[in-house]
C-alpha cells in the first residue's frame, strides 16, 4: 500500500474450504500462515489506513443488521431522529446488472480505474420491488 493509501477487506471465503474433504484443511492452514502481516507502527508513520469486515457476522444478527440499515436510511433522507448527522448519498460510479454484468463490475473494479461507487443491481428479485 502506498502512503497516505488505505486497504479494506471483506469475507474470509479463501479461508473456508470446501467442507467435503478432511485434508482440505492442510493448503488452508499454509495460505493462513503466509497471509500478509500487518504492523500498526507501519500504518500510523505512512499514514495508511486499512479496515475489514465480514459480511456474515452481520447476517447472523439480523436486528442489530437491520436497526444499522434503518439508520443508514434516515442519514440518506437527511433526518436525524437518532441524532444521527445527515451525510450525502456515495457517487455511483456505474451500475452493472447482478445476473448479467457480474463478470464486467468485477473487472472494473480489479483495474483500479473506477471512480464512485461500483453497484449490482438485482432488478430481478422480486423481493427488490
Amino acid at each position: 500500500i502506498n502512503a497516505g493509501g488505505s486497504l479494506a477487506t471483506y469475507g474470509s471465503t479463501s479461508y473456508n474450504g470446501s467442507g467435503g474433504n478432511k485434508m482440505a484443511f492442510l493448503p488452508l492452514v499454509l495460505q493462513y500462515l503466509r497471509r500478509p502481516r500487518i504492523d500498526p507502527g507501519e500504518l500510523t508513520g505512512r499514514n495508511i489506513r486499512v479496515g475489514g469486515f465480514n459480511l456474515i457476522f452481520l447476517t447472523e444478527r439480523t436486528e442489530a443488521l437491520s436497526l444499522a440499515f434503518d439508520e443508514m436510511v434516515e442519514c440518506l433522507n437527511g433526518g436525524t431522529n437518532s441524532g444521527l448527522e445527515s451525510v450525502s448519498p456515495p457517487v455511483v460510479g456505474k451500475t452493472y446488472n447482478f445476473a448479467t454484468e457480474m463478470v464486467e463490475a468485477l473487472r472494473a473494479l480489479r483495474s483500479g480505474t473506477t471512480v464512485g461507487k461500483v453497484v449490482l443491481s438485482n432488478t430481478d428479485n422480486p423481493t427488490l420491488k
